[in-house]
């Protein structure tokens, strides 16, 4: 769960994530991993929503 968050980073954007995340494992996250990758890309969504005001 960690890493995918590294490999997530910041990233807002559900696409890019799951592109990095095939960047740096060499695989195509499956089902379970993308709902993963959604979990943190929301986060950040929400945080950066509450950045700008």
């Amino acid at each position: 769960m960690s890493a995918i968050g590294e490999i997530v980073g910041n990233e807002v954007d559900l696409e890019k994530a799951c592109f990095q995340f095939e960047c740096e494992t060499y695989k195509k996250p499956t089902n379970e991993q993308k709902e993963r990758i959604q979990y943190f890309v929301n986060g950040n969504v929400k945080r950066k929503s509450r950045e700008l005001f």
